[in-house]
This record gives structure tokens, C-alpha cells and sequence, in this order.
């Protein structure tokens, strides 16, 4: 868990400096900031699936959606990698 919350804090911190401060990267930003706080509920893959599919369904030719759905598909991207890197 350690591991993979240092991973999306580093994530958010390298974003917060990103030259490109368009609405992509404002979505990628607001969506590490959700999954750091549902990490701290202890929401896991499951929850994170189905927030990525109602995250789909929205306008995806919006840039903000595109980031949102960015940041969510690298949570899970990095949950699953955890499983062995931070055994």
C-alpha cells in the first residue's frame, strides 16, 4: 500500500509541475487527488473498475474527461503492478 501511494503522489507532484496546465493534465490531477483519497477509504481494484466504466461513459471528446480517465486507468495500472512489486 506504501509503495503504491508513494507512486501516485509522485505522479501528482510531477503534474503540478507540468509546463502543459491544460484541462488534460488538470484531469489527470483531479483524478490521482480521488484515488489517493478512495485509496484511504480503502477502496480496491473492484471499486476503482467500476469508476473507470461510469468515467467512460462520459463526454470522452472533452480533454478534462480524457484526463480523468487517464489518471484512473494508471491507478489501476500501478494496483495491479503492487500486487508483486511491493510484496
Amino acid at each position: 500500500m506504501k509503495c503504491l501511494m508513494k507512486k501516485l503522489e509522485d505522479t501528482l507532484l510531477k503534474l503540478k509541475f507540468d509546463v502543459n496546465s491544460d484541462d488534460f493534465t488538470y484531469g489527470q490531477q483531479e483524478s490521482i487527488k480521488f484515488c489517493i483519497r478512495k485509496h484511504e477509504e480503502g477502496w480496491t481494484l473492484d471499486d476503482f473498475n467500476r469508476e473507470l466504466e461510469k468515467a467512460m461513459k462520459l463526454n470522452m471528446n472533452d480533454e478534462y474527461v480524457q484526463g480523468i480517465v487517464s489518471g484512473l486507468k494508471y491507478n489501476i495500472k500501478i494496483m495491479e503492478e503492487a500486487i508483486y512489486e511491493c510484496i
